[in-house]
Protein backbone atom coordinates (compact mmCIF):
# COMPACT_ATOMS: atom_id res chain seq x y z
CA UNK A 1 0.00 0.00 0.00
CA UNK A 2 1.51 3.60 -1.10
CA UNK A 3 1.46 6.17 1.43
CA UNK A 4 2.00 9.81 0.76
CA UNK A 5 5.92 11.12 1.47
CA UNK A 6 4.25 13.83 4.29
CA UNK A 7 3.18 10.33 5.78
CA UNK A 8 6.34 8.60 5.81
CA UNK A 9 9.07 9.43 7.85
CA UNK A 10 12.05 7.16 7.31
CA UNK A 11 13.84 5.24 4.24
CA UNK A 12 13.33 8.35 1.79
CA UNK A 13 15.82 6.72 -0.62
CA UNK A 14 12.63 4.31 -1.74
CA UNK A 15 10.58 7.28 -1.89
CA UNK A 16 9.34 8.88 -5.60
CA UNK A 17 9.22 12.23 -5.54
CA UNK A 18 8.21 12.84 -8.73
CA UNK A 19 5.08 10.79 -7.45
CA UNK A 20 4.86 12.05 -4.11
CA UNK A 21 4.51 8.30 -3.26
CA UNK A 22 7.01 6.74 -0.30
CA UNK A 23 8.10 3.08 -0.46
CA UNK A 24 7.53 3.78 -4.46
CA UNK A 25 10.93 1.50 -5.49
CA UNK A 26 11.09 -0.91 -2.97
CA UNK A 27 7.58 -1.96 -3.74
CA UNK A 28 8.97 -2.26 -7.88
CA UNK A 29 11.94 -3.73 -6.96
CA UNK A 30 9.65 -7.28 -5.83
CA UNK A 31 8.22 -9.27 -8.71
CA UNK A 32 6.53 -13.17 -9.48
CA UNK A 33 7.15 -14.94 -12.22
CA UNK A 34 6.04 -18.26 -13.41
CA UNK A 35 6.90 -20.10 -16.97
CA UNK A 36 2.79 -20.34 -17.87
CA UNK A 37 1.17 -17.59 -18.70
CA UNK A 38 -2.00 -19.58 -18.94
CA UNK A 39 -3.01 -22.98 -17.18
CA UNK A 40 -5.05 -25.92 -18.80
CA UNK A 41 -6.29 -28.43 -16.45
CA UNK A 42 -7.67 -31.86 -17.48
CA UNK A 43 -11.01 -32.37 -15.36
CA UNK A 44 -10.44 -34.60 -12.15
CA UNK A 45 -6.87 -33.97 -12.60
CA UNK A 46 -3.89 -32.20 -11.04
CA UNK A 47 -1.72 -29.50 -12.56
CA UNK A 48 1.53 -28.26 -10.39
CA UNK A 49 2.85 -24.51 -10.62
CA UNK A 50 6.08 -23.32 -9.19
CA UNK A 51 6.22 -19.76 -8.93
CA UNK A 52 9.36 -17.74 -8.20
CA UNK A 53 9.60 -14.34 -6.01
CA UNK A 54 12.33 -12.25 -7.63
CA UNK A 55 13.99 -9.14 -6.01
CA UNK A 56 16.08 -6.68 -7.62
CA UNK A 57 15.32 -8.83 -10.51
CA UNK A 58 17.01 -12.12 -9.04
CA UNK A 59 15.05 -14.98 -7.59
CA UNK A 60 14.86 -15.34 -4.33
CA UNK A 61 13.69 -17.39 -1.69
CA UNK A 62 13.22 -14.81 1.07
CA UNK A 63 9.37 -14.02 1.18
CA UNK A 64 6.40 -16.24 0.86
CA UNK A 65 3.20 -16.17 -1.81
CA UNK A 66 -0.41 -16.86 -1.33
CA UNK A 67 -2.46 -18.74 -3.34
CA UNK A 68 -6.27 -17.81 -4.14
CA UNK A 69 -8.19 -19.39 -7.35
CA UNK A 70 -11.28 -16.94 -8.18
CA UNK A 71 -13.74 -19.10 -8.64
CA UNK A 72 -13.10 -22.53 -6.17
CA UNK A 73 -16.16 -24.20 -8.29
CA UNK A 74 -14.49 -24.50 -10.94
CA UNK A 75 -10.54 -25.57 -9.59
CA UNK A 76 -8.91 -25.49 -6.33
CA UNK A 77 -4.97 -25.29 -5.00
CA UNK A 78 -3.28 -27.16 -2.34
CA UNK A 79 0.14 -26.17 -1.12
CA UNK A 80 3.33 -28.29 -2.19
CA UNK A 81 6.55 -28.00 -2.04
CA UNK A 82 7.71 -24.73 -3.52
CA UNK A 83 4.46 -24.65 -5.17
CA UNK A 84 0.95 -25.55 -5.55
CA UNK A 85 -1.07 -27.95 -6.96
CA UNK A 86 -4.18 -27.31 -9.10
CA UNK A 87 -6.70 -29.60 -9.34
CA UNK A 88 -9.87 -29.42 -11.82
CA UNK A 89 -13.45 -29.62 -10.31
CA UNK A 90 -15.87 -27.97 -13.38
CA UNK A 91 -15.68 -27.72 -16.81
CA UNK A 92 -14.59 -23.76 -17.47
CA UNK A 93 -12.79 -20.67 -16.92
CA UNK A 94 -11.17 -19.13 -14.07
CA UNK A 95 -7.79 -17.81 -13.32
CA UNK A 96 -5.44 -18.51 -9.88
CA UNK A 97 -4.16 -15.42 -8.31
CA UNK A 98 -0.87 -14.62 -6.81
CA UNK A 99 0.20 -12.56 -4.25
CA UNK A 100 3.08 -11.89 -2.25
CA UNK A 101 2.52 -11.81 2.21
CA UNK A 102 5.74 -8.69 2.36
CA UNK A 103 4.41 -6.78 -0.12
CA UNK A 104 0.39 -8.10 -1.03
CA UNK A 105 0.04 -5.36 -4.13
CA UNK A 106 2.55 -7.60 -5.75
CA UNK A 107 -0.07 -9.50 -7.65
CA UNK A 108 0.11 -12.23 -9.94
CA UNK A 109 -2.77 -13.12 -11.78
CA UNK A 110 -2.90 -16.35 -14.59
CA UNK A 111 -6.42 -17.32 -16.24
CA UNK A 112 -6.96 -21.41 -15.85
CA UNK A 113 -9.08 -23.38 -18.27
CA UNK A 114 -10.78 -26.69 -17.38
CA UNK A 115 -11.03 -29.48 -19.94
CA UNK A 116 -13.10 -32.43 -20.22
CA UNK A 117 -10.48 -34.84 -21.22
CA UNK A 118 -10.17 -36.29 -24.35
CA UNK A 119 -9.98 -40.12 -25.79
CA UNK A 120 -6.96 -41.00 -28.06
CA UNK A 121 -7.62 -43.73 -30.43
CA UNK A 122 -5.26 -46.77 -29.67
CA UNK A 123 -3.63 -46.90 -32.86
CA UNK A 124 -1.69 -50.48 -33.96
CA UNK A 125 1.44 -51.10 -36.15
CA UNK A 126 3.31 -53.60 -38.38
CA UNK A 127 6.86 -54.77 -37.37
CA UNK A 128 9.07 -55.95 -40.32
CA UNK A 129 10.75 -55.63 -43.55
CA UNK A 130 10.04 -53.24 -45.83
CA UNK A 131 11.51 -54.56 -48.76
CA UNK A 132 11.01 -58.38 -49.63
CA UNK A 133 13.10 -59.93 -52.54
CA UNK A 134 11.48 -62.55 -54.75
CA UNK A 135 11.77 -65.71 -53.31
CA UNK A 136 12.58 -64.78 -50.03
CA UNK A 137 11.37 -64.44 -46.88
CA UNK A 138 10.13 -61.98 -43.83
CA UNK A 139 8.38 -62.18 -40.04
CA UNK A 140 5.73 -59.97 -39.55
CA UNK A 141 4.24 -58.43 -36.05
CA UNK A 142 0.55 -56.48 -34.74
CA UNK A 143 1.96 -54.27 -32.18
CA UNK A 144 0.34 -51.50 -30.24
CA UNK A 145 1.54 -48.09 -30.68
CA UNK A 146 2.06 -46.86 -27.12
CA UNK A 147 4.95 -46.68 -24.32
CA UNK A 148 4.34 -50.93 -23.97
CA UNK A 149 4.66 -51.82 -27.48
CA UNK A 150 2.38 -54.93 -26.76
CA UNK A 151 2.16 -57.13 -29.22
CA UNK A 152 -0.77 -59.07 -30.26
CA UNK A 153 -1.07 -62.23 -32.17
CA UNK A 154 -1.92 -62.37 -35.50
CA UNK A 155 -5.18 -64.32 -36.57
CA UNK A 156 -5.71 -63.97 -39.78
CA UNK A 157 -4.22 -61.28 -42.89
CA UNK A 158 -4.61 -60.04 -46.37
CA UNK A 159 -2.84 -58.70 -49.40
CA UNK A 160 -4.36 -56.15 -51.52
CA UNK A 161 -2.28 -58.04 -54.67
CA UNK A 162 -2.37 -62.02 -53.64
CA UNK A 163 -0.07 -63.04 -56.39
CA UNK A 164 2.66 -61.31 -55.41
CA UNK A 165 3.47 -63.49 -52.34
CA UNK A 166 1.99 -65.71 -49.82
CA UNK A 167 2.51 -66.22 -46.26
CA UNK A 168 1.49 -68.25 -42.77
CA UNK A 169 1.09 -67.71 -39.43
CA UNK A 170 2.76 -69.49 -37.08
CA UNK A 171 2.64 -68.47 -32.92
CA UNK A 172 0.75 -65.21 -33.64
CA UNK A 173 3.67 -63.96 -36.30
CA UNK A 174 3.03 -63.50 -39.95
CA UNK A 175 6.02 -65.05 -42.25
CA UNK A 176 5.72 -63.78 -46.00
CA UNK A 177 7.67 -65.20 -48.82
CA UNK A 178 7.66 -63.61 -51.99
CA UNK A 179 7.03 -65.44 -54.97
CA UNK A 180 9.29 -65.92 -58.35
CA UNK A 181 7.39 -65.49 -60.55
CA UNK A 182 8.79 -62.49 -61.42
CA UNK A 183 6.08 -60.02 -59.70
CA UNK A 184 7.90 -56.69 -58.92
CA UNK A 185 5.89 -53.78 -57.13
CA UNK A 186 4.54 -52.58 -53.93
CA UNK A 187 1.58 -55.02 -52.11
CA UNK A 188 -0.27 -53.74 -48.65
CA UNK A 189 -0.60 -56.22 -45.94
CA UNK A 190 -2.99 -56.03 -43.57
CA UNK A 191 -2.42 -57.85 -40.35
CA UNK A 192 -5.93 -58.72 -38.06
CA UNK A 193 -5.87 -59.99 -34.45
CA UNK A 194 -9.47 -60.80 -33.61
CA UNK A 195 -8.82 -62.15 -29.98
CA UNK A 196 -9.20 -58.39 -28.33
CA UNK A 197 -12.27 -57.35 -27.18
CA UNK A 198 -13.05 -55.88 -30.85
CA UNK A 199 -10.89 -56.84 -33.47
CA UNK A 200 -7.59 -54.63 -34.26
CA UNK A 201 -5.81 -54.16 -37.76
CA UNK A 202 -3.04 -52.65 -39.30
CA UNK A 203 -0.97 -52.02 -42.49
CA UNK A 204 1.99 -52.20 -44.16
CA UNK A 205 3.40 -51.38 -47.56
CA UNK A 206 5.73 -53.64 -49.12
CA UNK A 207 8.35 -53.42 -51.56
CA UNK A 208 8.84 -56.69 -53.53
CA UNK A 209 12.00 -56.57 -55.50
CA UNK A 210 14.14 -58.53 -57.61
CA UNK A 211 17.56 -60.46 -56.80
CA UNK A 212 19.70 -58.36 -58.66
Amino acid sequence: MYISLIEDKIDREDDNTALNLANYNTLNSWGIELIETTIEVVLDTDYNIYPQIIYNGEVTQNGTLTYKIVDETIAVVTNINRGVKITGITAGTTSISISLVEEPEVILQVPISVVAATTKAIEYGVSGADVLRLGLSAQYTLYKIDATETVLPITSFSLDKPTYATGTIKDGVLTLTANEDGLVGKVVATLINSESPLPVSATKTITIRSLW
